[in-house]
């Protein structure tokens, strides 16, 4: 037989497959709508398969598959296989996988068809059903992939791994599974491990593995170094090289300088300006009686207080104010920082003053 005579003769058993198929769904629709009308008390209630929408949706994909959409008769198929599963529809749907490239998937349909046809023996059409359920097993096997997933040390209690539309489970690890031919996203899951995802490309009857590992994850405070009790604290705190505050001591020796210098010029002038009771004559302070002696020898004695006041002020003030300055210089050519300085009331012995403490 020449090529062109195979490909009719597929083609002939294709067509006869679905003719068949359809006659089987049709057969067991007839056969249950003819018991529930033998059945005079039989009326539908509530939870009981609704087989009339059943039909109407498997009349749909056998229209749908009549004119090359498969997607959509695979859709009608499985929304009837949710209200009453048979063999004869799984079936209808091994078949309609088989045409959309799916041979793994048509490969469970058609294994679950077999074992469920050869439990009842009282299905109508019985042994036609086994014959292409089985003819589909045939087909498929030749057409699918197999993968086998294996993973690197223990598996997570609550791992989830899915191949494709393929759910792995823990006890097909390791084992090889069918998948269906072309490109597959391998996703696993765990709680407090990194999802895993990998792409493969599967050919027609092509054997893989694949291997994965779980990583946990591991938090952001897990990572920072723990603390040794027998090492000090270190200060956490951010250094800055921000110039040092200005400081208070030479400060105030500059203040305290320059209050004496004014308090020197202030008593000069109060000398300066002390006015004698007796004029002065030939050099000589002449007194009219004794109580403008008395006054004279007052003011000699204050002015001479005041003369005594001016040269401790002015001194002091001048060393001060050297000594400040020089203070002052030295300090800001000094590296380093500072305790900072701070002023509190205080009060002892019922006396209130003030207290200066810190690094002047």
């Amino acid at each position: 037989m020449n090529g062109f005579g195979r490909r009719a003769a597929a083609r002939s058993r294709a067509l006869a497959a679905q003719s068949l198929t359809v006659a089987l769904i049709s057969w067991a629709s007839v056969g249950r709508a003819q018991t529930a009308q033998t059945t005079p008390a039989a009326q539908p209630t509530q939870g009981e398969p609704d087989l009339a929408t059943r039909r109407m949706l498997i009349e749909q994909a056998q229209q749908a598959r009549s004119s090359g959409d498969h997607r959509v008769a695979l859709e009608r198929a499985e929304q009837a296989m949710r209200i009453q599963l048979t063999p004869s529809l799984r079936l209808f749907i091994a078949q309609t996988l088989g045409s959309l490239g799916r041979p793994a998937d048509a490969l469970t349909q058609a294994e679950a068809c077999v074992r469920e046809a050869e439990r009842d023996a009282a299905l109508p059409n019985r042994d036609a059903l086994l014959t292409s359920c089985r003819q589909i097993l045939d087909e498929s096997r030749p057409a699918i992939a197999t993968l086998t997933v294996e993973v690197r040390g223990a598996v997570p209690r609550d791992a989830t791994i899915v191949a494709g539309s393929r759910s792995v489970a823990a006890a097909l690890v390791g084992v090889p599974i069918a998948i269906n031919p072309g490109r597959l996203t391998v996703v696993a899951r765990a709680v407090g491990f990194a999802t895993i995802e990998r792409s493969i490309e599967l050919a027609r009857g092509e054997r893989r593995s694949i291997e994965l590992s779980f990583e946990p994850v591991v938090a952001p405070s897990a990572l920072a170094p723990r603390p040794n009790p027998s090492t000090p604290p270190v200060d956490a705190r951010p250094r800055t090289t921000a110039a040092k505050p200005f400081p208070i001591g030479p400060v105030v020796t500059l203040s305290i300088g320059g209050a004496s210098l004014v308090a020197s010029a202030v008593t000069f002038a109060l000398r300066n300006g002390a006015i004698s009771p007796c004029p002065i004559e030939s050099d000589r302070f002449v007194c009219a009686d004794a109580r403008a002696a008395n006054a004279l020898i007052a003011a000699a004695n204050s002015a001479e207080t005041l003369n005594t006041i001016t040269n401790i002020t002015l001194v002091t003030g001048g060393v001060l104010l050297a000594g400040g300055a020089a203070w002052l210089v030295v300090d800001r050519l000094r590296p380093g920082e500072r305790a900072p300085v701070t002023v509190a009331p205080s009060a002892s012995n019922a006396q209130l003053g003030l207290v200066a403490g810190g690094q002047f």
